[in-house]
């Protein structure tokens, strides 16, 4: 906060403080709980600040995921059911006993 201000009393309000001062007024907006009017925007700026701080070009195109067969990504799925039908199974046990 301290920064941002000694730049804007400074005059030094290149695009990289504006864009800094957005993106705390959006944060806080959002952990006060309210909702943002544009979050496509909120959200290309968050991918923006991350592809500048891992040093990604901001035009180099996103990778294609290879696509599963699809019986083998239903395996995964039934896989993760099995899990929580197992775990609620286990929890009406429990509150049988009580």
């Amino acid at each position: 906060m301290k920064e941002l201000l000694k730049r804007v009393e400074a005059g030094e309000t290149d695009e990289s403080t504006v864009d800094i001062a957005k993106m705390m007024f959006r944060t806080a907006t959002l952990r006060s709980g309210f909702m943002l009017k544009d979050t496509v925007e909120f959200a290309a700026s968050v991918e923006e600040m991350l592809r500048s701080t891992l040093g990604i070009a901001a035009d180099e195109p996103i990778e294609e995921e290879p696509e599963l067969p699809e019986d083998e990504g239903q395996e995964e799925i039934d896989a993760d059911e099995d899990d929580v039908s197992d775990e609620s199974a286990e929890s009406e046990e429990m509150h049988d006993e009580l």
